[in-house]
């Protein structure tokens, strides 16, 4: 799977060195894009500017394609792709690569910063296709194992954005999306609820998916749904829990694990049983 038809536009999807899991992984390097030859194009990609003897053609490191100077003339590090030193970027790229770039910083702010607008760019198509193709899965995935409740709940937010589209799910999980949700949900406070709700409904729609059932399981799926199911502060995430325990429990391989948990599981559910809520009443008894 190299590309992906997102709102109508092809998008190629970003690859990585080695074994696309991103989150397990200390670091990751991207595959450097396509060198598009200078032969191929007479025009600007950006500008579309004919190229002459004072226009000249220069490669964005990031994409591989070929622009016209004042369409390529900022340079920044790229460790995603393994190069350290400043080197040409696009317009086209360098909004999001910049923020890619600096959520490789060792500075708080600066991930951070990056964590955010990566989701900004994500809450629209152009943006979304940006995030795709240049790393930013990748990017996020990998920005969830930071300790800052922020940039975990701004990683919640961005994958959650990347689910509600089908033709990712598959990608997303083998990048290691389910691994990252799992983590930050077994791990997250719980006067986060926002990141709690997010989290758990993420995480549920991998749950709904019987391609993608077991890869949840496998990644860790059933330790936060347990944990939230028996969250009594917050009717929201604990419904939306206990809706994707039922999903799981689809699976008889899981049964013994939900009757052992030591975390009262089904009393939680039995307690959702007598709600005087109607959707609580419903999914619980499911």
């Amino acid at each position: 799977m190299t590309s992906v038809k997102l709102e109508g536009k092809f998008t190629t999807l970003a690859q990585v060195e080695g074994l696309p899991d991103v989150f397990t992984s200390t670091n990751f390097t991207l595959l450097k894009s396509r060198w598009v030859s200078d032969d191929e194009v007479s025009v600007c990609q950006w500008c579309k500017n004919k190229f002459n003897q004072l226009r000249r053609k220069h490669h964005c490191r990031q994409c591989g394609n070929v622009f016209c100077s004042k369409c390529c003339n900022e340079k920044m590090p790229l460790p995603q792709l393994g190069l350290e030193d400043p080197e040409r970027v696009c317009e086209y790229c360098r909004p999001v690569t910049e923020f890619i770039t600096k959520s490789w910083s060792p500075h708080q702010n600066f991930k951070s910063e990056a964590a955010v607008n990566l989701v900004n760019q994500c809450g629209e198509i152009s943006g979304l296709c940006k995030v795709v193709e240049l790393g930013g899965v990748q990017t996020l995935i990998s920005l969830a194992k930071n300790e800052s409740p922020v940039i975990q709940g701004k990683v919640i937010s961005g994958l959650q954005i990347l689910s509600t589209h089908q033709p990712l799910h598959r990608y997303l999980a083998e990048a290691g999306a389910i691994k990252a949700i799992c983590s930050i949900l077994t791990k997250a406070n719980m006067s986060y609820e926002q990141t709690l709700v997010e989290g758990i409904s993420t995480l549920k729609i991998f749950c709904r998916l019987p391609e993608l059932k077991s890869k949840a399981l496998e990644d860790g799926a059933l330790e936060p749904v347990l944990r939230l199911s028996c969250t009594s502060h917050c009717n929201t995430v604990s419904l939306v829990a206990v809706s994707t325990l039922s999903l799981i429990a689809e699976e008889m391989s899981t049964h013994t694990k939900i009757l052992e948990s030591p975390l009262s599981v089904l009393t939680s559910v039995c307690s959702l049983a007598s709600s005087e809520d109607e959707q609580q009443l419903q999914t619980s008894v499911k």
